[in-house]
């Protein structure tokens, strides 16, 4: 439901594909002012990531532990192609999948006689995550999902973008002025 601000009437928001449903926003809560809050924060959309990528009993492991600790024997998906942080296709994957989910559909569909096209949501969410507009909110949506997914591996980002003054950054950026000059390899530090 939404309200009309012109008649002070709520009104059904029609469910389709370029509607975004509630359980790609936080708390299943939107803010109709602020569409950008809480967008691809969803728990349960995250535990589908997990599900999918990590390992289905990861997925079902406490909220506030996370996967961390608690790994399958078997690689999931993520391992198995040395997947190391998400994307935003893995993101409308993932809610393309939640979607079929919550669904009564007993597969995925491409549209037409009224049918929900799977093919056209999980464009849309592309879309609108890789536009121009939406980049500034970017980073966040990737960094909450790498968090979640990939806890050792955001870690290890961090630690390494640490390197930003000191005497090992000075070393690196001498020797590439110094190949720069040699005519070596041209490595920008």
């Amino acid at each position: 439901m939404k309200l009309n601000e012109e008649t002070n009437v709520e009104e059904e928001i029609v469910t389709n594909e370029e509607n975004f449903p509630l359980f790609l926003y936080k708390n299943r809560e939107c803010n109709m002012n602020k569409l950008t809050e809480g967008l691809m924060e969803n728990e349960f959309l995250l535990r589908m990531g997990i599900g999918i990528f990590i390992s289905p009993s990861v997925a079902t492991f406490s909220v506030s532990t996370g996967p961390k600790g608690l790994r399958s024997a078997r690689q999931g998906k993520a391992g198995r192609h040395k997947m190391t942080e998400i994307t935003v296709e893995a993101i409308a994957y993932v809610a393309m999948q939640a979607r079929l989910a919550l669904s009564s559909d007993e597969q995925f569909h491409s549209g037409g006689q009224g049918n929900f096209s799977y093919l056209l949501f999980y464009n849309t969410v592309v879309d609108v995550l890789r536009s121009d507009t939406f980049a500034p909110f970017l980073p966040h949506v990737l960094a909450v999902w790498n968090r979640r997914l990939f806890p050792d591996e955001t870690k290890a980002r961090r630690e390494h973008k640490s390197m930003s003054s000191g005497t090992a950054l000075k070393l690196l950026r001498q020797l590439c002025k110094e190949n720069q000059i040699a005519g070596r390899r041209k490595d920008v530090w």
